[in-house]
């Protein structure tokens, strides 16, 4: 069960642009991320489990795909508050919900410090890429509270809207149009010299599924 496998990144960005007749520290930044995954030398890799890894990518044969594209506001408004938009890598957490594992998310993100105790706020809006059929049928969004006591504190909250199981039946019969899904999680960080700990836990609602007659 031997391979080769190959993975490349090409990445041209921008930083600390001004914005000019700004006269607060706004700054913009922007840039491209092409990447190339490729396997070779035994077709093992394209069999399971492996065939798992290689699905979440949207080529194995080393073509280069857009990792991001996004461009970035620091400071915005005059205040602590980045937003990004366009394709971005993104991590909510620890990437227990969600994570873009290194194909980049298609959207807008928002991170921002409020005037209260040190408190950290953020939401975001992603359409994931789909690798396998491309149908752009998920859509995820959320919103992230940060409280920075003895340790880091974070409350995560995810919702799914998933069209990729449009056509199925319900229990009752009545065919399905979309799945909703509600996801919380909770974070706790803290060092003491070299001892880190680092977990968090997450819960998920019940399904709802949205059905309508025919």
């Amino acid at each position: 069960r031997s391979f080769i496998s190959q993975n490349a990144n090409l990445s041209v960005f921008v930083r600390d642009i001004p914005v000019a007749g700004d006269s607060s520290d706004t700054s913009l930044e922007g840039g491209v991320s092409l990447r190339g995954i490729g396997v070779a030398g035994s077709s093992t890799a394209l069999q399971a489990p492996f065939d798992r890894i290689g699905a979440h990518y949207p080529n194995t044969n080393f073509a280069p795909f857009v990792e991001s594209a996004f461009a970035r506001v620091h400071n915005a408004f005059g205040r602590s508050v980045t937003i990004t938009a366009g394709q971005q890598p993104f991590l909510l957490g620890s990437g227990l919900l969600l994570s873009d594992d290194g194909v980049g998310m298609a959207g807008v993100s928002v991170l921002g410090t409020l005037p209260w105790g040190g408190l950290k706020a953020g939401g975001f809006a992603f359409q994931p890429r789909n690798a396998q059929d491309r149908s752009n049928s998920l859509v995820v969004y959320g919103a992230l509270l940060e409280l920075p006591l003895e340790g880091t504190w974070q409350l995560n909250y995810l919702a799914e809207r998933d069209k990729t199981g449009a056509g199925q039946t319900a229990a009752d019969g009545v065919p399905i149009s979309q799945a909703n899904r509600h996801f919380a999680s909770l974070r706790y960080q803290i060092a003491y010299g070299p001892v880190v700990f680092d977990g968090e836990g997450a819960v998920r609602a019940a399904p709802k599924h949205d059905a309508h007659a025919v």
